[in-house]
């Protein structure tokens, strides 16, 4: 009882005092040697680093340097969980100021199925202008919204990826999660632009989904003409012919007009 007072009728002052000569005390009065100390993570000894770093937030929570400084500790750790928690440390208190520190901790959060703060993490750093609008990290973030089951705004990541950089195999992808999302107006954009680009990765799938897309729309015509180019592919004929008769049951005698 450092002032002979009740709990109760400490003031915030007097508590400033304490928390103040404890700070000087373990800045000037090291353990090493022979003051008492705190074991702040519990492995039953005194690493400085990490008791101490602990205990000047506990005893000073507002000041960032000593959050940094504790993250940084915990970031070149051998554990791989105290590594992210130094860089999660950073993050929660707002001291991450470089670009590679918000995409580690994205990753992190990657590895360990944790998408949705991967996701505010690298959006974060893009808000920040401390994670660059590239390509690359639009299609990183696109991955993190799928991981996260959030469909539309990972491809408005990649469409945003695209917009900086285009080749067929990121139009074909864009294509086909449109597809998957029945944003049939978009397929269709991509699915054109990536066969225009060279896509043929699977050849005649785009030309397959191409025509499925068409015939979702009601677009019969250009739905049997991708179909009918599907057919030339030996991966594709088969499901081509069957959209096909499916195509001509549903419309009859148009149907049959249609694809001569």
């Amino acid at each position: 009882n450092y002032y002979g007072l009740a709990v109760a009728d400490v003031s915030a002052a007097q508590v400033a005092v304490v928390k103040g000569q404890y700070e000087y005390d373990w800045m000037n009065w090291p353990a090493a040697w022979g003051a008492p100390y705190h074991d702040m993570d519990g492995n039953l000894s005194y690493d400085a680093a990490i008791d101490v770093g602990q205990y000047l937030i506990f005893v000073n929570p507002d000041k960032k340097s000593y959050w940094k400084q504790l993250s940084g500790v915990y970031y070149g750790s051998e554990s791989e969980d105290l590594s992210l928690a130094g860089l999660e440390l950073a993050f929660e208190n707002n001291v991450l100021d470089k670009e590679k520190d918000y995409l580690d901790l994205a990753r992190y959060f990657m590895y360990k199925e944790l998408p949705i703060k991967a996701v505010a993490a690298i959006n974060e750093g893009i808000s920040k202008n401390l994670i660059l609008k590239n390509k690359k990290n639009y299609e990183f973030l696109a991955d993190a919204y799928f991981l996260a089951r959030d469909r539309v705004s990972g491809i408005s990541s990649l469409v945003k990826a695209e917009k900086l950089g285009s080749d067929s195999n990121l139009s074909f992808k864009i294509a086909r999660f449109a597809f998957e999302n029945e944003d049939w107006n978009l397929a269709i954009e991509y699915f054109l632009l990536a066969q225009s680009q060279g896509w043929n990765k699977y050849p005649g799938r785009a030309e397959l989904l191409l025509g499925i897309t068409y015939f979702e729309i009601s677009e019969y015509r250009k739905a049997l003409n991708s179909l009918t180019d599907a057919m030339e592919y030996d991966d594709s004929k088969l499901a081509a012919e069957g959209w096909i008769s499916y195509v001509k049951d549903i419309l009859g005698d148009e149907g049959i007009e249609l694809s001569n």
